[in-house]
């Protein structure tokens, strides 16, 4: 009989919201994404806290920040498939 493993999915699961930042700072660092000069990022917490990072001006962090709204909605309204802008 073949030796059965169990193969974890991912490294994190979806709930670990420090291991997925973690994760994304690790594919930022290993080349994943080209052309990054900047991130923002919202949290779920008291307050709703908003940062930015990078060589983000304010008025660039919003933008950033309603382009992600966007492709919320739309894919929300047409399906997951409209994420991709």
């Amino acid at each position: 009989m073949p030796e059965l493993k169990v193969m974890p999915l991912r490294e994190v699961t979806l709930a670990d919201i420090s291991g997925m930042l973690r994760r994304l700072a690790n594919d930022i660092d290993n080349g994943h994404y080209e052309g990054i000069t900047g991130a923002a990022v919202v949290l779920d917490a008291p307050g709703i806290p908003v940062f930015g990072f990078g060589e983000l001006p304010p008025p660039v962090a919003a933008e950033l920040f309603a382009c992600a709204h966007l492709k919320l909605v739309r894919a929300r309204l047409v399906g997951a498939g409209a994420l991709e802008l």
